[in-house]
């Protein structure tokens, strides 16, 4: 299922560049982006909004067409939870905790809705000094148990990113913007929760409260503020759109 997520991904992007990008004057940008990280799983079934944690992150977003961007991101944060916050009297007996510090680096697809920056012929194409857009990719992450020094499992996952934004040009050589990003994982151990989680242990955890579900994984939302530097392509200074 995730090759077929990938190659679809990939055709698609492909499939808009090769369409569009003989008419369009490319720009590439460099930015930074600082937010807020949250944790959705087993321990917190709805994002519970008390354990959010900080994140940042770096950027490189080449603009393909006028619509198209591809973006390489990497990011670093931290997420956390712990059953003292929940009001579920399961989870209270419970009372497990974890605390989380992971790396990220994926690749993004940034569709634009309107015409941002980019001056058409058509009147329909007046160029737009704002746009929201819809981000889609896939990725790679790594992620540290903090209070966990021996994870009996494995802190790697794939990663796929998902997520909705919108951006504002902020002069001639900056963009600002806002978004919202939920990286869907393939691993259940975010949290730390399961019967052996400590290369140590000698015993299992009580399974009645750390038995996880091995078909629900881990997922953790990145919402992040976005500020960029316009780096334009020699010679191309005034993008040309072609009827």
């Amino acid at each position: 299922m995730l090759k077929i997520i990938f190659k679809g991904i990939i055709l698609l992007l492909v499939g808009i560049i090769i369409d569009q990008s003989s008419t369009f004057a490319q720009t590439h940008e460099i930015g930074l982006q600082v937010g807020a990280m949250n944790y959705k799983g087993e321990l917190a079934p709805i994002v519970n909004l008390k354990d959010t944690q900080q994140g940042w992150g770096l950027f490189y977003r080449a603009n393909l067409t006028k619509a198209m961007s591809l973006r390489i991101n990497g990011l670093f944060g931290t997420i956390e939870g712990s059953d003292k916050n929940s009001n579920d009297l399961f989870a209270r007996q419970r009372n497990h905790q974890f605390r989380t510090n992971l790396w990220e680096i994926s690749l993004l697809g940034e569709y634009n809705f309107l015409n941002f920056r980019n001056e058409g012929r058509k009147k329909v194409e007046r160029k737009q000094n704002f746009t929201p857009y819809l981000s889609f990719g896939i990725g790679y992450m790594q992620f540290v148990p903090m209070l966990n020094g021996a994870p009996s499992y494995s802190t790697y996952s794939l990663i796929i990113p998902l997520g909705v934004g919108m951006k504002w040009a902020i002069g001639r050589n900056f963009n600002a913007g806002v978004e919202l990003v939920a990286r869907n994982t393939y691993t259940t151990y975010l949290d730390d929760l399961g019967l052996m989680t400590n290369k140590g242990q000698t015993q299992p955890n009580n399974p009645k409260y750390f038995t996880g579900n091995p078909n629900s994984y881990d997922k953790y939302f990145f919402t992040s503020f976005t500020i960029s530097y316009l780096i334009r392509d020699k010679g191309k200074d005034c993008p040309v759109v072609v009827e």
